[in-house]
C-alpha cells in the first residue's frame, strides 16, 4: 500500500512551514524571586484576561517579574498547568497545594482553576476559623458564612484564639446572633433564618466578598450559579410547600383524631351520664323503701309508745291515788311537828322576854340607885366644904364618891 505521505515533502526548507493554530506555543520567561521559568505562555494568555493584560503585553526585554509568589507557590501553579505525566494521567495533589492555587489563580482571575481548586478543597474544609479566614482571603462568600453558621451553633462559647483568629468584633456579631437565637426571636436550627441573620449581620463584609467573587467568575459560571441558586432555591420554596402541605395534612388528621376522640368521650361520657341516671333512680326507690319502711316503723313504734304512755299513766294514777293518803297522812303529822315546833318557840320567845324585862328591871333599879348615891354624896360633899370652887363635873362626881366612902 503506498503511503499518502509524501516523503520528499518533509525535509527541511526554510519558510515553507505554518504555525499550529493550537499547539504551536510560544515561551515566556518568569522571574520568581530571582527564579527563572521558561514555559509556554499560551496557557497563561488563554488562562487569563487578566493576567495577560498586566504581564504579557510588554515587549521589553527579558524575563516578566512576578511579585507576591514565591518559587514554590509558582512552581506549585505550574504543577496543575503543566502535569508531568508518569504512569497516570490524574493529578493528586495535596489540601496545601490546593489552597497555593486557589491564592494564585484568585489573584491572577484564572477563573476555571479557581473554580477548580474551590471544588476539590470543599470537602476538605472543616475548621470554621480556617473557612472564614481563606474565604474571606480568596473571595468564597459561601465558605465564611458556614464558617459564621459552625461558631453559631457551636455548643461551647467562641474561644479567645477563635476570636483573635476572626476578629472581637465578628466575635460580638456571632454572640448576637447566638443571643438572638437562644432568646427565641429565631428558630434555633433553621439553616436559612441563621443564614439570613449571618448576611443581615455582615451585610457590608458579605457584599465585598460576593462582588470579589463575580469579579473571578466566568460569566458561564456565573450563570450557571445563578441557575443553581434559582434551583435551589426552588428546591427550598417547595421543601417549604410540601412541608407546610405535611403539616397542614398532620393537622388536619389530628383534628380529625381529636374530633374523634371528643366523640367518643361524649358518647362515654353520656353512657356515664345515662348510667348515673338509672343508678339515682334505683337509689331514689330504694331511699323511698327505705323511708317508708322507716314511717311504719315510727309509726309501730308511736303506738307502742302510745300504749305503754297509756300503762305509765294508769299506773301512776294508781300510785297517785296510794301517795295521795299517805301524803295527807304525812301533811297532818307534819302539821303537828309543826304545831308543837310553833309552841315551843312561842314559850322559848316568853322565857327570853321575861329574862330582857328581868334584866331590864335590874338595870334600873341598879341605875336609880347609882343615881340615888351620887345625890346623896353630893349633898354630904356640899355640907362638909362651905367654900366652893368652880370644879368640872367630873371632878365634882368624883370627890362625891370619896366622900361617900369615906362616910
Amino acid at each position: 500500500m503506498e503511503s499518502s505521505v509524501n516523503v520528499g515533502q518533509m525535509g527541511p526548507r526554510l519558510g515553507a512551514y505554518l504555525n499550529d493554530e493550537v499547539y504551536c506555543w510560544g515561551l515566556v520567561s518568569f522571574l520568581v524571586d530571582g527564579h527563572v521559568f521558561n514555559v509556554p505562555g499560551n496557557p497563561f494568555s488563554m488562562g487569563s484576561e487578566y493576567f495577560a493584560t498586566k504581564y504579557l503585553q510588554s515587549n521589553e526585554p527579558g524575563p516578566v517579574a512576578l511579585e507576591g509568589v514565591t518559587p514554590s507557590q509558582f512552581r506549585t501553579f505550574l504543577k496543575l498547568v503543566f502535569p508531568i505525566h508518569s504512569t497516570s494521567t490524574t493529578i493528586v495533589l495535596s489540601k496545601p497545594e490546593w489552597l497555593v492555587i486557589l491564592t494564585l489563580s484568585t489573584l491572577w482571575h484564572f477563573l476555571d482553576l479557581r473554580k477548580l481548586a474551590i471544588d476539590h478543597l470543599d470537602p476538605q474544609m472543616g475548621d470554621p476559623i480556617e473557612l472564614i479566614a481563606v474565604g474571606r482571603a480568596e473571595y468564597v462568600p459561601r465558605w465564611v458564612v458556614t464558617g459564621y453558621e459552625a461558631l453559631v451553633f457551636k455548643p461551647g462559647p467562641i474561644t479567645e484564639d477563635e476570636s483573635d483568629g476572626i476578629g472581637d468584633r465578628t466575635a460580638v456579631r456571632l454572640y448576637i446572633i447566638r443571643h438572638t437565637l437562644r432568646n427565641g426571636e429565631g428558630m434555633l436550627g433553621m439553616d436559612t433564618n441563621v443564614n439570613g441573620l449571618i448576611r443581615e449581620r455582615f451585610e457590608e463584609e458579605m457584599d465585598a466578598l460576593e462582588i470579589g467573587d463575580n469579579e473571578r467568575k466566568s460569566p458561564a459560571t456565573i450563570l450557571q450559579e445563578k441557575v443553581e441558586a434559582e434551583e435551589a432555591s426552588r428546591l427550598r420554596v417547595e421543601a417549604v410547600r410540601l412541608k407546610m402541605l405535611q403539616e397542614e395534612e398532620e393537622n388536619a388528621r389530628r383534628m380529625k383524631e381529636e374530633e374523634e376522640r371528643l366523640r367518643r368521650l361524649k358518647e362515654e361520657e353520656d353512657r356515664e351520664e345515662e348510667i348515673a341516671k338509672l343508678k339515682a333512680v334505683e337509689e331514689e326507690e330504694k331511699e323511698r323503701a327505705r323511708l317508708e319502711e322507716k314511717t311504719e316503723r315510727l309509726r309501730r313504734a308511736r303506738e307502742e309508745e302510745e300504749k305503754e304512755r297509756a300503762r305509765l299513766e294508769e299506773e301512776r294514777k294508781v300510785a297517785e291515788e296510794k301517795r295521795s293518803g299517805l301524803e295527807e297522812e304525812k301533811q297532818a303529822a307534819e302539821k303537828e311537828e309543826r304545831k308543837a315546833k310553833l309552841d315551843e318557840k312561842q314559850k322559848e320567845d316568853q322565857r327570853l322576854q321575861w329574862e330582857l324585862a328581868e334584866r331590864t328591871r335590874r338595870r334600873n333599879a341598879k341605875k336609880k340607885k347609882e343615881e340615888e348615891d351620887v345625890a346623896r354624896a353630893k349633898r354630904a360633899h356640899q355640907q362638909s366644904r362651905p367654900v366652893l370652887r368652880p370644879v368640872s363635873m367630873a371632878a365634882w362626881v368624883v370627890g362625891s364618891l370619896l366622900s361617900g366612902r369615906q362616910s
